[in-house]
């Protein structure tokens, strides 16, 4: 199983700005990591009328749009976002995930002050 950190907290806890600075001092001691944005929005990333998009409403489990510069995978989100990770993220020695707070993993959580509300949905069983 490819290792995990949640970094999760309230909208504006600075989430992002620690993945940022964490980022370059992990990479700067070997490691190789990637990341995991978690979205409680309804988003659709693929457009529809894209060429990825007739693809996949044509019965492609997956499509992939490649350019010189990166590439997007498309596909369905399983039930289990760990099964997503370990598939597609498994060359990582590191996956760092901003959000999925109620996962059993460990996780550093940023709170602007102490906020009993917001870690009671939390899994705090990993900290």
């Amino acid at each position: 199983m490819t290792k995990r950190l949640i970094i999760c907290g309230p909208k504006k806890s600075g989430k992002t700005q620690l993945i940022e600075r964490l980022l370059p001092l992990l990479r700067s001691r070997g490691l190789r990591v990637a990341t995991v944005k978690h979205t409680s929005h309804d988003c659709q990333l693929d457009r529809e009328g894209t060429d990825t998009d007739r693809h996949r409403r044509a019965g492609a489990f997956a499509s992939m749009i490649v350019s010189a510069a990166e590439a997007a995978l498309f596909i369905s989100v399983p039930d289990d976002v760990s099964d997503l990770i370990d598939r597609h993220l498994s060359q990582a020695d590191l996956v760092l995930i901003e959000g999925f707070g109620t996962r059993p993993w460990p996780k550093i959580i940023l709170l602007h002050r102490p906020d009993p509300a917001y870690l009671e949905n939390l899994d705090l069983r990993t900290i």
